[in-house]
């Protein structure tokens, strides 16, 4: 990727997935009050229509999006599908420093297994990831990825 606000935005998108590790409750609870749309957001970032890192500009196509930023929102998605049915819950009342105390009592997220799951037009689009024969691959490894951590789920529900 040549385009350093896509590089960006692939970056944020790796961290994020790095960061929704199924031990880490308050960054869930954080994610899911900050941004409780995620899942849909992250589902049309992974299937906008690709394109070069220099649009041409007589014609933008704005949504589009490269395939490193669309790896990337796979990747968070297959991490999502990882984490258990309910994040850990916070500690006593008594027990929260200040930083816990702002991540106690959120919501819980669209980025579930359980949501995500539901999202049946995009369990339908995913095959067809595989077949874009331009898409290098690290995409189609995010794709296989996450198509395969669907599969386990599907088989093995997460304990509710």
């Amino acid at each position: 990727m040549r385009d350093r606000d896509s590089r960006l935005r692939a970056a944020a998108l790796s961290l994020l997935s790095l960061l929704l590790r199924p031990a880490a409750g308050p960054t869930q609870r954080l994610l899911a009050a900050g941004w409780p749309d995620a899942a849909p957001r992250l589902i049309r970032l992974a299937l906008a229509p690709a394109h070069a890192p220099s649009p041409n500009l007589l014609n933008p196509n704005l949504n589009a999006e490269t395939y490193g930023v669309r790896a990337a929102a796979l990747r968070v998605l297959c991490a999502a599908l990882a984490l258990p049915a309910d994040p850990p819950p916070p500690p006593p009342h008594g027990a929260l420093d200040p930083d816990q105390a702002l991540t106690a009592a959120y919501p819980a997220s669209s980025l579930s297994a359980e949501a995500l799951l539901k999202q049946a037009h995009f369990w339908e689009q995913l095959p067809s990831l595989l077949l874009d024969k331009a898409a290098p691959p690290a995409f189609h490894q995010a794709a296989l990825a996450l198509l395969l951590q669907g599969l386990l789920v599907q088989v093995n529900p997460p304990n509710p």
